[in-house]
């Protein structure tokens, strides 16, 4: 049982350019995250122009993988044309345990930017699919690196472990990314490199540096006068509902307008017969869908109204509570009626009792109190019961319950051990609101044998 609910937004942006620029002559990182506190610095050891450039200072007895990054203005790739320069220098020539990337844009900070971190964006770099030493631009999905261009530019033959080229990007509204290349120290002699087309990412959130490196090679990289430009989108609304939908009893997807900030602050809460059900919110893989976990069942057949408190978008807009509302119910079919035993007698293989057999063909777990069965002119209360998704329940009598074995589940609700005639009649299933969810009208025509129309046999549903 699938339900899918989507609302009409209208988003209000207003669009600018911006320049996020670091030269670190400050001497210190202000704004700056690392995956390892204390494995960079704003040094003027080496110091590529100034005096003080971003150096990799952490004296490691061990190889390792450290990252820096630093969050970008609201950037909207796809609304222009986005600027990226450094300077780079790497001391030692690069190799598959010795290489660096500079992540132009990507949708998660520095404890994502080492191999193995959940990223996507795009980064420049050595030696990050091979070994072949030369310039790269990478796309990051989800933390897989793939090679989307091949410049040529061999870093250790054209770079050298002494020299801090200026690498220079562009990337259109449209996504084509242009690479070039000054290797003389910022004197203006460019030369282009290429480029390729790839627009599948434009969550510009961050920029970083990724350095792995071996034991004795560390502290041999640095970045400097770092400049980032683009059209920006101001953010002065805040998030709300644009659509969800009901994946199990107890969890309900909601989709916002636009990306969270976080989900620490949201809350998420039902009313239903004085009692407040709470659920955990969760964020999902997409940033703009939270799933709500709840700690109870939705109930079925009535009116939900749940409340959301404390969504805040990436620019810091609160938005306002909501409320969403809607009739929850289990659909015709999604429980069904399986199988029939109306004669037992004489037993073949199975307890000397009739029964009758439900499915749960839906996603939900199914609360049965306030559902009857019908069985000709006998009704039976199946309050009490829970039926999971993909799960059957024998009902049939008490005395039978021990006879079916520990591996079925039993609801014992005949009142008489004979309740279901042998010739046949119809069966009927109701939810709380006295809405048929499956019926049968079944015949012991449908035996089609003889033998077993004498008794002993079940008749199940084949399709």
């Amino acid at each position: 049982m699938r339900k899918y609910f989507f609302l009409l937004f209208l988003l209000r942006l207003s669009m600018g350019f911006a320049q996020f620029s670091a030269d670190f002559e400050e001497g210190f990182l202000p704004g700056w995250l690392e995956n390892v506190s204390g494995r960079w610095s704003a040094d003027s050891v080496g110091a590529i122009s100034g005096c003080f450039s971003l150096h990799h200072v952490y004296d490691n007895s061990e190889s390792g993988a450290d990252a820096i990054s630093h969050a970008l203005p609201s950037f909207a790739p796809d609304s222009g044309e986005m600027t990226f320069s450094c300077r780079i220098r790497h001391g030692y020539a690069p190799s598959s345990s010795n290489r660096w990337g500079w992540y132009l844009f990507a949708d998660a900070p520095a404890v994502s930017m080492t191999p193995g971190g959940k990223i996507n964006g795009y980064m420049v770099g050595i030696n990050f699919t091979g070994n072949d030493d030369n310039l790269h631009l990478y796309k990051l999905r989800n933390g897989a690196c793939i090679d989307i261009f091949n410049t040529g530019f061999n870093w250790e033959q054209f770079a050298g472990t002494v020299k801090a080229p200026r690498i220079l990007v562009k990337r259109s509204a449209a996504g084509f990314w242009d690479i070039s290349i000054d290797t003389t120290n910022g004197s203006g002699n460019i030369i282009s490199l290429g480029g390729t087309f790839d627009a599948e990412f434009l969550h510009a959130w961050h920029t970083g540096f990724c350095f792995v490196y071996t034991a004795t090679k560390d502290r041999l990289f640095w970045a400097d006068d770092l400049q980032i430009t683009g059209r920006i989108i101001t953010d002065t609304v805040p998030p709300s509902v644009a659509g969800f939908r009901i994946i199990s009893s107890r969890e309900v997807w909601v989709q916002f307008s636009e990306n969270l900030a976080a989900t620490d602050s949201m809350q998420a809460f039902f009313e239903y017969r004085g009692q407040v059900v709470k659920a955990k919110v969760s964020a999902c893989s997409v940033n703009d869908a939270v799933v709500l976990q709840f700690e109870k069942e939705l109930p079925d057949g009535d009116t939900v109204k749940i409340r959301l408190e404390g969504m805040a978008d990436r620019a810091g807009n609160a938005g306002r509570a909501e409320i969403i509302a809607f009739y929850h119910h289990f659909r015709r079919f999604d429980i069904l009626i399986t199988e029939i035993m109306a004669d037992p007698s004489p037993p073949v293989g199975l307890p000397e009792f009739e029964y009758v057999e439900l499915y749960n063909a839906s996603s939900c777990a199914a609360d049965l109190t306030g559902w009857k069965m019908e069985a000709g002119s006998s009704r039976f209360d199946l309050s009490g019961y829970k039926l999971e998704p993909g799960a059957y329940l024998i009902l049939t009598h008490k005395n039978a319950a021990q006879l079916f074995g520990d591996s079925v589940r039993i609801a014992p609700v005949f009142s008489s051990t004979a309740v279901l005639t042998n010739t046949g009649t119809r069966i009927i299933l109701r939810n709380a609101s006295g809405e048929w969810i499956d019926a049968v009208e079944y015949s012991d025509r449908w035996y089609q044998d003889s033998y077993k129309k004498d008794g002993g046999w079940s008749l199940e549903m084949v399709d």
